[in-house]
């Protein structure tokens, strides 16, 4: 595929760098590709005017996900009154249909970042965005086929690790991942001791709910047809698969069906609750010695789905863990989603659990009632959109089986409303409202919370200054909300219990109001700043972020994260502040040759952790690494004086890797 783009040399912003980092900031074309043309799901590969690309999948008809990413060739380059851009996509990393005479859906999107303005060849509606069903078409391909060959992409790795328990003789020196194309629809892909020390470690959050944060996947084997197993209400969260030892998937498709199996034997641990030392009389501080006890997990998913297009979708998701410290057992799921115009879309789930008995979970088999169902409706037209959830779990339903960890023992009903006003030829470009009234209680209805969110959003394109948006809200809360120290609780409370462990009610009025700013990433200087202020009974919390990003030059980028949270009054808190703190430079070296490193601390669980990362892709696919890492927490007494220029610094680990990975097709 070829672009040719008219415009002055002077007027085209390219950004060189890393793959996919801050594309949108930068001019760029956008190519959408439904190769099974059902309508429904495909794939999408962006060029910029610096050759920098940007590729994923697309699935529900225009849910998008960025985390695929596909070996294939491009190149960019700009003249004085137009740029153009070629990419060069091979057969092999598509699923497409085993048909002599096909018919692909196909659009083609330019992106001119000073104006903040997309053109299309097939023109979509700003208010619903691309959607598959309603892209062009590409007719006429013929003798489109796949031949059968493995990718092979073997490892070599060597790591120095400080730590004091640390044996050489456990240390991976290899690992191997394959990939086997049967036929154009049908696909084999394996994994053997994968190593994740090129991925980006997480970005460290405050965290004073009870609830876990969630965290993106970014490891390459879990997300290879990831978009398969996804479902209504995260039922599927590889982030529970810690540490691989193997794994396989088999994905396909024929006609409207498509299927996977999935298989993974995990080195997981556990952390033995008995064996804790407390250090502080603060839950919200991880002063604890925590002692972790080693084991295999084996982890079965199986997914088979019916779509028809955009209309109608029908899918089951099973699956299946054997664990000897954690959750074991079984989980069954049909979900099912229906279009009946390109307004309204009716999504709805039901599934269930049985927990087997082990070491740590006894009396679990066969209880009842043990369901999680749900129902949605979601509507969208140019100016309006809206949604309304219906959706119970009963105790019983254990998802963090190997899906997200939500609280269970819930009933939920959430109605959304939201507006849009758009103006043209103005610098303020759209207005947003959002209205969301949200009615939750325990299964049996008890324990019930009300909120109502109001939300604005002013969204502006100056000619000077790029994209400013402005964003307002304010929410109020009313009723009960769950405490989970019982100890607290009086002859008179209602005590129940989920998945989190007991819980009382407690009386909760609380108001919470934010505020946003959000400039152009594409200009030398930007920053996303918040102020958050929640007000309850028996606290003020306030929050304050401050993100930075600095372009030096195309090829160098500093950014900074600052998180901070007041507390003020809470009987149950007794550090006053908590922070979070975060600095990253990116440089490019040579354009395939980047350097990364970046440094967090977190106040919560006193950690500090430095870490450089060289990338250096000497062919498309095919890597050297080489990655420095150490962690430690930072105390208030003097006690340490170790391992760092700062006093008072425990070193836990310190971690060097070189890693050689190579891509070979045969």
């Amino acid at each position: 595929i070829l672009v040719k783009a008219h415009q002055k040399r002077e007027t085209v912003i390219a950004h060189s760098g890393r793959r996919e980092v801050a594309f949108y900031d930068g001019d760029h074309i956008l190519m959408f590709l439904d190769p099974n043309h059902d309508l429904t799901t495909g794939y999408f590969f962006g060029v910029a005017a610096s050759n920098k690309q940007y590729d994923g999948t697309i699935y529900n008809d225009n849910s998008f996900s960025a985390r695929w990413d596909g070996i294939w060739d491009s190149g960019a380059k700009i003249y004085d009154d137009y740029w153009i851009i070629e990419a060069k996509l091979p057969l092999r990393i598509l699923k497409f249909q085993n048909e002599d005479v096909q018919t692909w859906g196909l659009n083609i999107e330019r992106y001119v970042k000073r104006k903040g303005e997309w053109s299309q060849w097939q023109v979509f509606r700003p208010e619903t965005g691309t959607r598959i069903s309603e892209i062009g078409e590409l007719v006429g391909l013929q003798g489109l086929k796949v031949k059968q060959e493995l990718n092979v992409l073997p490892s070599l790795l060597s790591t120095f690790d400080s730590h004091t328990d640390y044996d050489p003789s456990e240390n991976q020196l290899w690992g191997l991942n394959l990939r086997y194309n049967i036929d154009q629809e049908h696909s084999l892909v394996g994994t053997i001791k994968p190593d994740f020390a090129q991925i980006e470690s997480d970005e460290d959050v405050i965290n004073y709910s009870d609830y876990p944060t969630t965290l993106p996947e970014k490891r390459p084997f879990f997300l290879e047809g990831n978009n398969i197993y996804q479902s209504h209400d995260l039922l599927y969260y590889t982030r529970r698969m810690v540490k691989p030892d193997l794994g396989g998937k088999f994905l396909g498709s024929a006609g409207n069906f498509q299927y996977g199996l999935f298989y993974v034997k995990n080195d997981g641990f556990t952390r033995d609750v008995q064996e804790i030392t407390a250090q502080s009389n603060n839950p919200m501080l991880l002063d604890t010695n925590i002692v972790d006890k080693r084991h295999k997990e084996d982890f079965v998913f199986g997914r088979i789905k019916y779509v028809d297009g955009d209309l109608f979708e029908i899918g089951y998701l099973t699956e299946v863990v054997q664990s000897d410290y954690e959750l074991s057992g079984q989980l069954h799921a049909i979900d099912a989603s229906y279009r009946p115009n390109k307004q309204f879309r009716f999504e709805t789930l039901y599934g269930t659990t049985n927990i087997e008995d082990n070491k740590v979970y006894k009396n679990t088999a066969n209880r009842d009632p043990n369901h999680d169902a749900l129902l949605t409706i979601n509507y969208k037209d140019d100016w309006w959109d809206g949604y309304f959830a219906y959706h119970d779990k009963t105790k019983n339903f254990e998802q963090s089986l190997a899906g997200y960890p939500l609280a269970n023992n819930s009933s939920v009903r959430e109605l959304v409303i939201g507006r849009k006003f758009r103006f043209k030829e103005q610098d303020l470009q759209q207005i947003a409202f959002n209205y969301d009234l949200l009615i939750s209680s325990t299964y049996g209805n008890n324990l019930r919370l009300t909120s109502h969110d109001f939300f604005t959003e002013f969204k502006f394109q100056f000619k000077q200054w790029g994209q400013l948006i402005l964003q307002a809200g304010v929410t109020s809360v009313s009723g009960k909300q769950r405490h989970y120290n019982v100890d607290q609780a009086d002859s008179n409370d209602f005590i129940d219990s989920d998945n989190f462990g007991s819980f009382f009610g407690i009386d909760e009025d609380a108001v919470n109001s934010r505020f946003i700013v959000r400039t152009d990433g594409s200009k030398p200087f930007s920053f996303v700043a918040s102020i958050r202020n929640d007000e309850f009974k028996q606290s003020i919390i306030n929050r304050y972020t401050f993100n930075t990003n600095f372009k030096v030059n195309y090829d160098l980028i500093l950014s900074s994260t600052f998180n901070y949270a007041g507390i003020e009054g809470s009987q149950y808190i007794n550090r006053q502040f908590l922070r979070a703190l975060g600095f990253k430079i990116e440089y490019t070296i040579l354009p395939n040759l980047f350097v990364k490193t970046y440094s967090q601390y977190s106040s919560q669980s006193r950690t500090l952790s430095n870490n450089i990362v060289f990338t250096y892709e000497y062919i498309r696919g095919s890597f050297f690494y080489l990655a420095y890492n150490e962690s430690g927490r930072l105390w208030e007494n003097n006690l340490f004086e170790t391992g760092s220029i700062l006093s008072n610094y425990q070193l836990n680990q310190r971690t060097i890797s070189l890693k050689w990975t190579h891509s070979l097709y045969l």
